[in-house]
Parts: C-alpha cells; sequence; structure tokens
C-alpha cells in the first residue's frame, strides 16, 4: 500500500500521506474502500498530502470519474486539504476540486503543508499511525 492513515489526537485532524508512483487502481482503492473507514464524526477535517508521490499515469478523465462520486466524507462542513506540491499533481487535484465543489465546499488544494496547516487551524500537529482498519487486498 502506498499510503497511510494518521491522526492527531488534540486537533481531531485526520491524515493520509501518499508515497510513491499513484495508480488509478490505488486512488480507486483509497477512495472507495479504504478511505470511508476512517471517517468518524468526531474528526473536524483532513489532510492527503501528495508531497511524496507521484502520479504519472492518471488522467484528467479519471480525475473527473472520482469528482462525479459523492464524497468520501459526507459531511461538507468540514474542511478537507490536499497537498500537491508538483504543478502535475496540483493540476490533477484543482480539476478534483472545480469538478466536485457542488459536493465537496470545502475542499482545498495547496501546494505545501505548511498552507494546509494554516487553513485547519493547526501549528504544531501530532500524527500518529491510525491502527489498521483495513481488508487485506
Amino acid at each position: 500500500m502506498s499510503y497511510r492513515f494518521e491522526v492527531d489526537p488534540e486537533s481531531k485532524i485526520r491524515a493520509v500521506r501518499f508515497e510513491g508512483e499513484i495508480s488509478f487502481d490505488e486512488l480507486k482503492r483509497f477512495y472507495f474502500s479504504d478511505a470511508p473507514k476512517y471517517v468518524s464524526e468526531d474528526m473536524r477535517g483532513s489532510v492527503v498530502d501528495f508531497s511524496n508521490a507521484t502520479m504519472p499515469n492518471i488522467t484528467p478523465m479519471n480525475v473527473r470519474e472520482l469528482a462525479a462520486q459523492p464524497p468520501v466524507d459526507p459531511d461538507a462542513t468540514r474542511l478537507r486539504v490536499v497537498v500537491a506540491p508538483t504543478p502535475h499533481i496540483f493540476g490533477l487535484l484543482r480539476a478534483f476540486e472545480l469538478y466536485g465543489e457542488e459536493t465537496r465546499p470545502n475542499f482545498h488544494v495547496v501546494s505545501s503543508l505548511r498552507q494546509a496547516y494554516s487553513l485547519l487551524g493547526i501549528t504544531a500537529p501530532r500524527f500518529e499511525p491510525v491502527e489498521a482498519k483495513l481488508s487485506s487486498s
């Protein structure tokens, strides 16, 4: 698996960190199967970090397909911030943000973790691994 789930218990922010080359199949597994298991009522927001990832084979059509789906987190009031430091990933995720803006009004794409933490109102998060809830795949 090229992503891991974390939580900062104090701020109640969930984090997902992607690493390495991400395929569309992997992105779909994350979106439809794994990520929903980590949404909880007590979370205040989330950050998805693509700082250490590449997506060379993800297309705008793939992005549109995912953006057309219901949000992973059904609570539209929670902040969702995605860190996309490279121009390619930033462009793909901005497209996702625009295609899904009606169902994800609090979805933001930024280029650094610092910007993400600022939007989420946290300064020194202490993320810890989340116990595995994933089924083996």
